[in-house]
């Protein structure tokens, strides 16, 4: 049988105190769960699949009637098997449990083939404790700006969303200004070919890059001050365009992470329950991401000078992009001043990789050769 469950002492309104009850579980999610209060039944163990189910109703502050979670036991661990996807509900409870520690990252990819870069990918991360105020500060921003309901994107921007955008905009940045998130942006040069790479490395070349992205683009090797205690990653990619043996694949080489040195050593973790795909429409971080993404990869393939055919200037979109993208561009060089975008940022430590809030990474594979006939120079 499992080991006994003592519940912690309540955590929320002394009027649901009796209704209620929290039992001191680690899943890895990274926060207590509410657990079935004396009206409900008690955590079943279920022999035969070694489960450990928990069912009974939720506060009203999370607005539904009923929840079940699936735990497994391993190691003498409680692992969670199945993941709740509501960020207001996994951010309310990560600000009531201070002693587990989580990194929550929301990552997004754009331009595959761009006429001078390519394979364009960006990573939010956001701390389990401000996690809650966050949201919060999004949400606040999408009402207040008449965009409840829309889906944020940067092939949405036109006259009419121009201004609500120049305001998620500076959300963003005054967010990177008080480090209470992190922004990374990935994208390869088309002038670098890589040397002998099969067929069948072509194929998986957008797993192996968002591996190297997610393994060093926010330095998690660093991240972890106090070693003693766990570490953990929660990855939230936007919905993946893999065959579901693709996916696995994809899904077990980010569980290797674990067997790297660096993180081993910074008491880093990686849990398969904790990579995740989530539908963007539904994920403010996506979309306050995609439109910083949509901009970078916009300005580096040089679609502000896109005429098109039959017209004497460009397009009244092509324009608004334009003064947006000088927005965004504007802010970042208010965090980093003379902030080149299409080179890697410079750094003075390694740890810089990890504090710095705002990041470029211009990716050169080691075995590659540089074709200057692909360089912008070369096409004027």
């Amino acid at each position: 049988p499992p080991p006994h469950l003592p519940p912690s002492p309540p955590l929320i309104a002394p009027t649901h105190r009796q209704r209620y009850s929290i039992y001191s579980i680690p899943p890895t999610c990274g926060a207590q769960y509410f657990a079935p209060a004396p009206r409900c039944r008690p955590p079943r163990w279920h022999r035969a699949s070694r489960c450990l189910w928990l069912a009974g109703p939720l506060p009203q502050f999370f607005r539904t009637c009923s929840f079940i979670i699936h735990y497994k036991i391993k190691e003498g661990v409680v692992i969670c098997h199945e993941m709740l996807q509501s960020c207001y509900f996994f951010g309310y409870l990560c600000k009531t449990n201070e002693r587990i520690r989580m990194k929550y990252i929301w990552l997004d990819e754009s331009t595959r083939e761009g006429e001078f870069y390519s394979n364009f990918y960006g990573g939010i991360l956001i701390d389990s404790k401000d996690l809650h105020d966050v949201l919060q500060i999004m949400q606040r921003c999408v009402d207040e700006n008449g965009l409840t309901g829309h889906e944020i994107k940067w092939q949405k921007v036109n006259e009419k969303h121009y201004e609500p955008y120049i305001k998620v905009v500076d959300t963003v940045f005054d967010l990177l200004e008080k480090n209470r998130i992190k922004m990374r942006i990935f994208f390869k040069s088309n002038q670098y070919d890589v040397l002998g790479l099969s067929k069948e490395k072509k194929i998986k070349t957008y797993q192996m890059l968002y591996y190297q992205f997610v393994k060093h683009a926010f330095g998690l090797q660093y991240a972890n001050i106090d070693i003693q205690q766990p570490l953990r990653v929660h990855l939230s990619f936007d919905e993946m365009p893999l065959h579901n043996d693709d996916k696995k694949e994809f899904v077990e080489c980010l569980m290797g992470l674990n067997k790297i040195k660096e993180f081993m050593n910074a008491n880093v973790r990686f849990a398969e329950s904790d990579i995740v795909e989530v539908d963007s429409s539904t994920s403010l971080p996506l979309q306050f991401l995609d439109l910083i993404l949509g901009a970078m990869s916009f300005r580096l393939n040089n679609k502000h000078k896109i005429i098109q055919e039959g017209c004497r200037v460009r397009g009244k979109r092509t324009r608004v992009k334009e003064s947006l993208y000088k927005h965004i561009n504007h802010r970042i060089r208010m965090i980093r001043p003379g902030f080149n975008i299409g080179e890697s940022t410079g750094r003075r430590t390694d740890e810089d990789v990890w504090t710095e809030s705002y990041r470029h990474w211009s990716f050169k594979p080691y075995h590659s050769e540089r074709d200057f006939s692909k360089s912008k120079g070369h096409k004027k």
